[in-house]
């Protein structure tokens, strides 16, 4: 194969961009049209809980790079863990929550926290989703997780998306039985909460 000049490469790179965001829009609509209908499946499989993460936290390592942003995951405790449920849903959800923290970050990090607990056969797993970025001013954190939402209307244009990330995201995290939840990280940006509790494999 030849290889591209920097032009062709730019022109390549924006393509890409364009079409997974393409992608990721269509895969929005579809999914949150299945859960309206009620067709979507939660899977029982077993999965590792850390590997899971760092495949999250792999594949926008690039998005976060590219930004100047540091992208890390912290596990506590850092034993392999494994799981029964849903690894694809799970990734699903990070995916949508570690995106958006890239994507309403200029400066700083975005930071992927997790902790799990075991009580009677159940891991209570918590993962927390933190930025530095522009935040969610208090009396909008309600209105995030509803349809075809932006906090504010003017950032869609300059952060493109449906508004539906994290309208699917709650009702993916409620399909299992979870909870998700917003606040304040410290002085500057948002931490997501995501709480979910697996059966050991």
């Amino acid at each position: 194969g030849t290889s591209l000049n920097p032009k062709q490469q730019r022109y390549l790179d924006a393509v890409q961009t364009s079409s997974q965001h393409l992608l990721h829009t269509v895969n929005d609509i579809l999914d949150y049209s299945k859960i309206e209908a009620g067709e979507l499946r939660i899977d029982k499989v077993t999965f590792e809980l850390g590997n899971t993460l760092k495949e999250v936290v792999a594949a926008l390592q690039l998005n976060a790079s590219g930004k100047g942003l540091s992208l890390t995951l912290e596990m506590n405790p850092r034993v392999p863990i494994y799981l029964m449920g849903d690894p694809f849903r799970l990734k699903q959800i990070l995916l949508n929550l570690v995106s958006n923290g890239i994507k309403f970050t200029d400066y700083g990090y975005v930071r992927v926290q997790c902790d799990h607990t075991s009580s009677s056969g159940l891991v209570n797993v918590t993962i927390s989703v933190k930025d530095t970025g522009i935040g969610i001013p208090e009396e909008k954190r309600g209105e995030i997780f509803r349809d075809f939402k932006q906090v504010d209307p003017s950032a869609t244009r300059r952060y493109e998306g449906t508004g539906l990330g994290l309208a699917i995201c709650k009702k993916l995290v409620e399909m299992q039985q979870g909870s998700i939840s917003v606040q304040n990280n410290g002085n500057q940006g948002s931490e997501f909460i995501v709480k979910l509790d697996y059966p050991l494999s």
